[in-house]
């Protein structure tokens, strides 16, 4: 569900088990979806895996592991300076989505 408040756009998913509304710029909007797939995705395989327990573990573990999985790509001769400059346009879309989440829920 997309609601438009602006240039943003409210975005609500599942993430971990959990209900979340985001707030996203339109053109951000299909990256932060697969974000929240690939979050799920590590999730769910940690959760079956039975040996951790609690969503904020799971969530942290997935997070380790999609780090895990980049810093593997970087050491494989993979053109990390494409990845570096799609790494940092990720971190400031990440910060954007976290700063319009404050302007959101502070009005």
């Amino acid at each position: 569900m997309a609601v438009r408040m602006g240039d943003l756009v409210e975005v609500e998913v599942e993430l971990v088990g959990r209900k979340q509304r985001l707030a996203s710029k339109a053109e951000d909007k299909d990256t932060l979806l697969r974000a929240v797939e690939l979050v799920n995705s590590h999730a769910d395989k940690i959760r079956e895996s039975g040996r951790i327990s609690g969503s904020e573990k799971i969530t942290i573990m997935a997070a380790l592991n999609i780090a895990h999985e980049l810093l593997t790509l970087k050491t494989h001769g993979v053109d990390t300076a494409n990845i570096r400059k799609q790494i940092s346009d990720l971190e400031h879309k990440v910060d954007d989505i976290i700063n319009d989440q404050k302007d959101l829920f502070e009005s």
